[in-house]
Protein backbone atom coordinates (compact mmCIF):
# COMPACT_ATOMS: atom_id res chain seq x y z
CA UNK A 1 0.00 0.00 0.00
CA UNK A 2 2.79 2.39 0.85
CA UNK A 3 4.50 1.93 -2.51
CA UNK A 4 1.26 2.56 -4.38
CA UNK A 5 0.79 5.81 -2.49
CA UNK A 6 4.33 6.93 -3.27
CA UNK A 7 4.06 6.12 -6.97
CA UNK A 8 0.74 7.92 -7.36
CA UNK A 9 1.89 11.11 -5.70
CA UNK A 10 5.32 11.18 -7.31
CA UNK A 11 3.80 10.77 -10.74
CA UNK A 12 1.76 13.88 -10.06
CA UNK A 13 4.48 16.01 -8.53
CA UNK A 14 8.09 14.83 -8.51
CA UNK A 15 9.16 17.37 -5.89
CA UNK A 16 7.14 15.55 -3.24
CA UNK A 17 9.72 12.74 -2.98
CA UNK A 18 10.95 13.45 0.54
CA UNK A 19 7.51 14.31 1.92
CA UNK A 20 5.88 11.24 0.46
CA UNK A 21 8.51 8.89 1.80
CA UNK A 22 7.91 10.41 5.22
CA UNK A 23 4.21 9.67 4.88
CA UNK A 24 5.06 6.06 4.07
CA UNK A 25 7.30 5.81 7.12
CA UNK A 26 4.63 7.36 9.32
CA UNK A 27 2.34 4.50 8.31
CA UNK A 28 4.98 2.18 9.74
CA UNK A 29 5.22 4.27 12.93
CA UNK A 30 8.92 4.90 12.24
CA UNK A 31 10.79 8.20 12.21
CA UNK A 32 12.64 9.23 9.05
CA UNK A 33 15.26 11.90 9.54
CA UNK A 34 17.45 10.95 6.60
CA UNK A 35 16.83 12.24 3.12
CA UNK A 36 16.85 9.88 0.12
CA UNK A 37 20.31 11.20 -0.74
CA UNK A 38 21.66 10.34 2.71
CA UNK A 39 20.15 6.85 2.50
CA UNK A 40 21.76 6.33 -0.91
CA UNK A 41 25.20 7.40 0.34
CA UNK A 42 25.16 5.99 3.87
CA UNK A 43 22.94 2.92 4.09
CA UNK A 44 24.22 -0.55 3.21
CA UNK A 45 20.97 -1.56 1.53
CA UNK A 46 21.50 1.12 -1.14
CA UNK A 47 24.38 -0.91 -2.57
CA UNK A 48 21.84 -3.49 -3.73
CA UNK A 49 19.80 -0.97 -5.69
CA UNK A 50 19.85 -1.68 -9.45
CA UNK A 51 21.27 0.92 -11.81
CA UNK A 52 18.53 3.34 -12.88
CA UNK A 53 17.44 3.79 -16.46
CA UNK A 54 19.29 6.69 -18.11
CA UNK A 55 17.46 9.98 -18.21
CA UNK A 56 16.08 10.75 -21.65
CA UNK A 57 17.54 13.46 -23.82
CA UNK A 58 15.84 16.74 -23.03
CA UNK A 59 17.26 20.16 -23.86
CA UNK A 60 15.07 21.71 -21.15
CA UNK A 61 16.73 19.76 -18.33
CA UNK A 62 17.81 21.94 -15.40
CA UNK A 63 21.62 21.87 -15.44
CA UNK A 64 21.77 23.36 -11.93
CA UNK A 65 20.30 20.18 -10.43
CA UNK A 66 22.27 16.94 -10.23
CA UNK A 67 21.08 13.46 -9.26
CA UNK A 68 23.77 11.24 -7.75
CA UNK A 69 21.64 8.14 -8.33
CA UNK A 70 21.33 8.77 -12.08
CA UNK A 71 24.74 10.49 -12.29
CA UNK A 72 23.13 13.09 -14.51
CA UNK A 73 21.59 16.54 -14.48
CA UNK A 74 17.88 17.36 -14.47
CA UNK A 75 16.66 16.91 -10.90
CA UNK A 76 18.00 16.74 -7.35
CA UNK A 77 18.80 13.42 -5.68
CA UNK A 78 16.20 14.09 -3.00
CA UNK A 79 13.54 14.60 -5.69
CA UNK A 80 14.38 11.44 -7.64
CA UNK A 81 11.24 9.33 -8.01
CA UNK A 82 13.20 6.20 -9.01
CA UNK A 83 15.28 6.37 -5.83
CA UNK A 84 12.22 7.09 -3.67
CA UNK A 85 10.44 4.01 -4.99
CA UNK A 86 13.48 1.76 -4.38
CA UNK A 87 13.77 3.01 -0.81
CA UNK A 88 10.07 2.31 -0.26
CA UNK A 89 10.39 -1.17 -1.75
CA UNK A 90 13.43 -1.94 0.42
CA UNK A 91 11.48 -0.92 3.50
CA UNK A 92 8.49 -3.02 2.46
CA UNK A 93 10.79 -6.04 2.02
CA UNK A 94 11.95 -5.76 5.59
CA UNK A 95 15.26 -3.91 5.30
CA UNK A 96 15.71 -1.93 8.50
CA UNK A 97 16.89 1.22 6.75
CA UNK A 98 16.01 3.47 9.64
CA UNK A 99 16.61 1.23 12.65
CA UNK A 100 19.72 3.13 13.74
CA UNK A 101 17.75 6.36 14.09
CA UNK A 102 15.67 5.22 17.05
CA UNK A 103 18.66 4.27 19.20
CA UNK A 104 20.23 7.72 19.25
CA UNK A 105 16.95 9.63 19.38
CA UNK A 106 15.93 8.02 22.67
CA UNK A 107 18.37 9.72 25.12
CA UNK A 108 17.19 13.14 26.27
CA UNK A 109 19.58 16.06 25.82
CA UNK A 110 19.75 18.12 29.00
CA UNK A 111 21.85 20.98 30.36
CA UNK A 112 22.81 21.71 33.96
CA UNK A 113 21.89 25.12 35.45
CA UNK A 114 24.05 27.82 33.87
CA UNK A 115 26.41 30.12 35.76
CA UNK A 116 24.68 33.47 35.29
CA UNK A 117 27.82 35.30 36.42
CA UNK A 118 29.83 33.90 33.50
CA UNK A 119 30.40 35.68 30.19
CA UNK A 120 27.35 34.58 28.20
CA UNK A 121 27.76 36.90 25.22
CA UNK A 122 30.27 34.81 23.29
CA UNK A 123 29.13 32.96 20.17
CA UNK A 124 29.16 29.17 20.34
CA UNK A 125 32.37 28.21 18.53
CA UNK A 126 33.54 24.61 18.29
CA UNK A 127 35.68 22.39 16.09
CA UNK A 128 34.64 19.61 13.73
CA UNK A 129 36.35 17.08 11.48
CA UNK A 130 36.22 16.11 7.85
CA UNK A 131 35.35 12.44 8.19
CA UNK A 132 37.97 9.83 7.27
CA UNK A 133 40.70 12.41 6.65
CA UNK A 134 42.10 13.37 10.04
CA UNK A 135 41.51 17.04 9.16
CA UNK A 136 40.23 19.17 12.03
CA UNK A 137 38.51 22.46 11.27
CA UNK A 138 38.81 25.02 14.03
CA UNK A 139 36.67 28.11 14.66
CA UNK A 140 33.32 26.68 13.55
CA UNK A 141 30.47 29.01 14.48
CA UNK A 142 27.23 27.29 15.47
CA UNK A 143 24.60 29.74 14.27
CA UNK A 144 20.91 28.96 14.69
CA UNK A 145 20.13 32.12 12.72
CA UNK A 146 21.59 30.65 9.54
CA UNK A 147 19.46 28.40 7.34
CA UNK A 148 22.48 27.16 5.38
CA UNK A 149 25.90 25.73 6.18
CA UNK A 150 28.90 27.77 5.06
CA UNK A 151 32.64 27.34 4.61
CA UNK A 152 34.68 30.49 4.03
CA UNK A 153 37.27 30.74 1.28
CA UNK A 154 40.18 31.16 3.71
CA UNK A 155 39.37 27.68 5.03
CA UNK A 156 38.52 26.10 1.68
CA UNK A 157 41.81 27.26 0.16
CA UNK A 158 43.76 25.22 2.73
CA UNK A 159 41.99 21.95 2.01
CA UNK A 160 43.83 19.23 0.07
CA UNK A 161 43.45 19.49 -3.70
CA UNK A 162 41.52 16.21 -3.86
CA UNK A 163 38.80 17.74 -1.65
CA UNK A 164 38.77 21.14 -3.36
CA UNK A 165 38.21 19.36 -6.67
CA UNK A 166 34.81 18.22 -5.36
CA UNK A 167 33.42 21.77 -5.38
CA UNK A 168 30.61 22.30 -7.87
CA UNK A 169 29.11 25.50 -9.27
CA UNK A 170 25.87 26.74 -7.79
CA UNK A 171 23.03 28.81 -9.19
CA UNK A 172 21.80 29.77 -5.71
CA UNK A 173 22.41 33.17 -4.12
CA UNK A 174 22.29 33.65 -0.36
CA UNK A 175 20.41 36.45 1.36
CA UNK A 176 22.28 38.33 4.07
CA UNK A 177 21.03 39.88 7.30
CA UNK A 178 19.85 43.02 5.50
CA UNK A 179 18.37 41.10 2.59
CA UNK A 180 21.31 41.65 0.24
CA UNK A 181 22.22 38.82 -2.14
CA UNK A 182 25.64 37.20 -2.11
CA UNK A 183 26.80 34.65 -4.64
CA UNK A 184 28.82 31.70 -3.32
CA UNK A 185 31.96 30.61 -5.14
CA UNK A 186 30.42 27.14 -5.31
CA UNK A 187 29.12 24.34 -3.14
CA UNK A 188 30.91 21.39 -1.61
CA UNK A 189 29.44 18.20 -0.20
CA UNK A 190 31.50 16.80 2.66
CA UNK A 191 30.97 14.24 5.38
CA UNK A 192 31.51 16.30 8.53
CA UNK A 193 31.92 14.67 11.92
CA UNK A 194 31.28 15.95 15.43
CA UNK A 195 33.39 14.24 18.12
CA UNK A 196 32.94 14.62 21.87
CA UNK A 197 35.67 16.64 23.59
CA UNK A 198 36.57 13.86 26.00
CA UNK A 199 35.24 10.60 24.57
CA UNK A 200 35.97 9.89 20.90
CA UNK A 201 33.48 7.03 20.84
CA UNK A 202 30.76 9.70 21.00
CA UNK A 203 30.74 10.89 17.42
CA UNK A 204 28.19 11.71 14.74
CA UNK A 205 28.71 12.06 10.99
CA UNK A 206 26.50 13.85 8.46
CA UNK A 207 26.76 14.74 4.79
CA UNK A 208 26.61 18.53 4.58
CA UNK A 209 26.16 20.76 1.55
CA UNK A 210 28.54 23.63 2.27
CA UNK A 211 28.34 26.92 0.38
CA UNK A 212 31.82 28.34 -0.21
CA UNK A 213 31.80 32.07 0.49
CA UNK A 214 34.46 34.61 -0.46
CA UNK A 215 33.58 36.99 2.39
CA UNK A 216 36.24 37.51 5.03
CA UNK A 217 35.27 36.10 8.42
CA UNK A 218 36.89 35.39 11.74
CA UNK A 219 35.28 31.93 11.50
CA UNK A 220 36.19 29.10 9.14
CA UNK A 221 32.72 27.57 8.94
CA UNK A 222 29.15 28.19 9.98
CA UNK A 223 26.95 25.28 10.99
CA UNK A 224 23.37 26.44 10.57
CA UNK A 225 19.99 24.94 11.30
CA UNK A 226 20.29 22.34 8.54
CA UNK A 227 23.47 20.87 10.03
CA UNK A 228 22.08 20.98 13.56
CA UNK A 229 19.04 19.00 12.46
CA UNK A 230 21.17 16.41 10.68
CA UNK A 231 23.48 16.03 13.68
CA UNK A 232 20.60 15.93 16.17
CA UNK A 233 22.45 18.74 17.94
CA UNK A 234 21.29 21.41 20.38
CA UNK A 235 23.49 24.46 21.13
CA UNK A 236 23.32 26.51 24.30
CA UNK A 237 24.84 30.00 24.35
CA UNK A 238 24.38 30.15 28.13
CA UNK A 239 26.49 27.03 28.58
CA UNK A 240 28.90 27.70 25.72
CA UNK A 241 28.45 24.23 24.31
CA UNK A 242 26.71 21.99 21.82
CA UNK A 243 25.24 18.61 22.70
CA UNK A 244 24.45 16.00 20.07
CA UNK A 245 22.97 12.51 19.95
CA UNK A 246 25.00 9.42 19.01
CA UNK A 247 24.43 5.67 19.08
CA UNK A 248 26.57 5.51 22.23
CA UNK A 249 25.01 8.41 24.11
CA UNK A 250 25.13 12.21 24.21
CA UNK A 251 28.26 13.96 22.95
CA UNK A 252 29.39 17.42 24.04
CA UNK A 253 31.42 20.12 22.30
CA UNK A 254 32.60 23.25 24.07
CA UNK A 255 34.48 26.31 22.88
CA UNK A 256 36.83 26.27 25.86
CA UNK A 257 39.73 25.16 23.66
CA UNK A 258 39.04 27.42 20.69
CA UNK A 259 38.48 31.11 21.25
CA UNK A 260 37.17 32.94 18.15
CA UNK A 261 39.13 36.05 19.06
CA UNK A 262 42.53 34.33 18.92
CA UNK A 263 44.42 33.45 15.78
CA UNK A 264 44.32 29.70 15.26
CA UNK A 265 45.61 27.88 12.24
CA UNK A 266 42.94 25.97 10.39
CA UNK A 267 43.10 22.23 10.63
CA UNK A 268 45.88 19.84 11.42
CA UNK A 269 46.43 16.22 10.58
CA UNK A 270 46.86 13.67 13.30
Amino acid sequence: MAIAIITAVLDTHGEMAVVVIREMIDIKATMLTKTPKEILLQERVAKSFPDPHPLGENSRRDKSKFCIFHDDYGHDTNHCRDLAELIAEAYEQGFQIFEQIASWQCPAITFTPANLNADLDKPVVVSCRIANTGIIIMKVHVDTGSSVDIMYEQCFSKLPAIIKALMKPTAVSLAGFLGESTWPIGQLELHIELVDDRDETLRRKALLNLYIMRNQSRFNMILGRTALRMFGAIPSTMHGMVKFSTNEGIGTLTYAKVEPFLCHEYGDRK
